[in-house]
This record gives structure tokens, C-alpha cells and sequence, in this order.
């Protein structure tokens, strides 16, 4: 925190107060810097009046903003980007009571839902990881399909409430593994054809240390032995989800996006909260053989001249050339078979 109020301003106050104790630091930036060997930062005697009349409470204030910093609060921008990196960081913390403001507007936390139905479960998997140190981790991965949005599809990663990666689609976390481990479970570099692909890790310990971030806790520590073990875990259950999602496209390229059996069941699913999914349960994708299946379809595409198509749009009454050639395909196997 030091670092960020350093590069904001020239001048900051910290105030907090307790049930207990009331305190204060006043720092000015150029006067601080001018002292020779004096690192601290003495007790402020001056009390704001906004802690006042509470029981519990901080106050952070900065002033005389530094150049680049007070452009870049002026705009729309850095606001909505404040808000969106809230909504997500904070997301497990706001969903349990916190409340966070900007500029006078209340930040929401942002809701991850998965497809959750009889037919269409995401997989749920809880493990106690206690090599490494004294105290164990507590891991709950959670896999499954949302809907097709590219933006927020990849892992996230939540350590101690904190989120750390957000639709994360990296190989640090088993995106294009097959590459270097095409010998065990392994997941394909990402792409769009993906979007539905939503993973969550939840780390929770008593020990902050043994969470696997980084000592920024702005991304994962690899060397972590807690989170090489998860890692293992997250590839294969992602795999059975990506899987689902090959057979899928593969549906649609066959029947049609409108007439596929597989999307008309995600179509109708419910989305449930990644908040509600706590019960262990293995991955479920709809069976294909209680699924009313229709004939597969095949596109048929040619070319006729404008004046021609424009006659029979006419004639057959019908308004594009995609429907004529439907109806003209009906009449002729009509015809042909009596």
C-alpha cells in the first residue's frame, strides 16, 4: 500500500481506528524525502472528524496528486476499470457482506453461473493438501460450462477469497499443455471455439503462506507444491469438460445451430451460482441417446443469376434466395419421390 500512496501524491494520511485505539499517520512526501537516515513515520496528533462518531474504521486520504495520477482519475476509464478489476478481485469478499463504493456508486460483485441441471452438472472436487507445511490446504475445483462469452471463459483462481487469476487461459494454467505432455491428460492452446469453458479453484488455508500465489498475490507461484498438486487435478477435469464442448461443435456442424439436440438441451439448462455448487459431483453431459435426434444436415451451396432467383422468389412466393433454394429442393424431392 506504501508504494501506491507514494505514487499517487505528494501528501497522504492513514487514519484507523478500533474499539481499543485511535490512530493517525500525516506524511508529506518532500518533507520525508529531505531527512537524512529517517525512515519513520511519526503519530499524526491531528484526528479526522470522519472516524469520530464510529466504532471501527480507517480513513485513507491523498493529496497533491502527482500529474500523471490526477489525468488519469479525470477520466470514464480508469473509473470503469477501477470497478471491473473490483468487481472480479474481490469478488468472494463482496458476495459475503463487503461493501466497496466509487464515486458514490455501490460495486456488485461479479457472478460466475455454470449450466447445472439433471442432464448437465459441472464437475465439483474437494481435496486436503497437506504436503508442504504444517498447515493443509483446503481445494475446491469447480468445472463446467457458461455462456458463449470468449472474455470470460479460462481458470480462476481464488486464494484465501482473493481472487488472483481471472479467465485465466495461459499455459501456467494447462492451456496448450499437449505440446510438452502429449504422454498424460493434457488441454489445447485456447481458442474462441472454447468461450462456454469456465473453471474456478478455490485455495483456503489458515496459513496465508501456504496458498499458492506469488508474494505480489497477483498471480500463481508454479513452484508451489500445493498448487503442482491441484494443477494435476484442474487438467483432467477440464479435459472432460473441452471434450463436451468438441462433441458439441461437431453437433452443430451436423445438424445445424437451430436444430441441434446438444444446444437445445444448454438452451434450456439453468445457470447456478459458482457460490452454490459445494457438493462433490462428477461431471454430467446430457445423453445422447435420451436426446430426440434428428437427420444430420448438409449445406448446399451454388449460384444463380440475379434476374432468375429474383423470378422465382416471385413465383414461389418467398422472400431471399435461401428460400428458394429450400423450396425448390422440396419440390424436386417431392416430385422425384412421388
Amino acid at each position: 500500500m506504501k508504494r501506491a500512496l507514494f505514487k499517487m501524491g505528494k501528501e497522504f494520511v492513514v487514519e484507523s481506528k478500533t474499539i481499543e485505539d485511535h490512530w493517525a499517520v500525516n506524511v508529506d512526501v518532500d518533507d520525508w524525502e529531505g531527512r537524512e537516515n529517517d525512515w519513520t513515520f511519526p503519530w499524526s496528533t491531528t484526528l479526522d472528524e470522519r472516524l469520530q462518531d464510529r466504532e471501527v474504521g480507517t480513513f485513507i486520504q491523498v493529496s497533491k496528486l502527482r500529474e500523471g495520477t490526477a489525468s488519469s482519475f479525470e477520466t470514464s476509464v480508469f473509473s470503469n476499470r477501477v470497478t471491473s478489476s473490483i468487481k472480479s478481485k474481490h469478488r468472494e469478499f463482496i458476495s459475503k457482506g463487503l461493501e466497496i463504493f466509487v464515486n458514490g456508486s455501490r460495486v456488485d460483485a461479479s457472478d460466475l453461473k455454470l449450466y447445472s441441471t439433471s442432464n448437465l452438472k459441472p464437475v465439483v472436487e474437494k481435496l486436503t493438501i497437506s504436503e508442504g507445511g504444517d498447515v493443509p490446504v483446503d481445494v475446491r475445483i469447480v468445472v463446467g460450462l457458461g455462456d458463449p462469452i470468449p472474455k470470460q471463459a479460462g481458470w480462476y483462481v481464488v486464494c484465501n477469497g482473493r481472487v488472483i487469476l481471472d479467465a485465466d487461459r495461459r499455459p501456467e494454467t494447462g492451456w496448450g499443455y499437449v505440446e510438452e505432455n502429449a504422454d498424460r491428460p493434457n488441454l489445447p492452446s485456447f481458442h474462441n471455439q472454447f468461450s462456454r469453458f469456465r473453471g474456478i479453484v478455490y485455495f483456503d488455508s489458515d496459513d496465508s503462506s501456504r496458498v499458492p500465489w506469488n508474494t505480489m498475490k497477483t498471480d500463481i507461484d508454479e513452484d508451489n507444491i500445493v498448487w503442482q498438486k491441484a494443477f494435476e487435478r484442474m487438467v483432467i477435469l477440464a479435459r472432460h469438460v473441452l471434450d463436451f464442448i468438441n462433441q458439441l461443435d461437431r453437433e452443430i456442424e451436423d445438424y445445424g445451430r437451430e436444430k441441434s439436440p446438444l444446444m437445445k438441451v444448454l438452451k434450456s439448462s439453468p445457470r447456478t451460482s459458482v457460490d452454490n455448487l459445494n457438493t462433490v459431483q462428477a461431471f454430467k453431459a446430457p445423453d445422447r441417446s435420451s436426446v430426440k435426434t434428428a437427420p444430420p444436415l448438409t449445406n448446399i451451396l451454388y449460384a444463380r443469376p440475379d434476374e432468375d432467383v429474383e423470378f422465382l422468389k416471385k413465383a414461389l412466393n418467398v422472400r431471399s434466395a435461401k428460400a428458394v433454394g429450400e423450396k425448390t429442393f422440396d419440390l424436386m424431392l417431392e416430385r422425384q419421390r412421388g
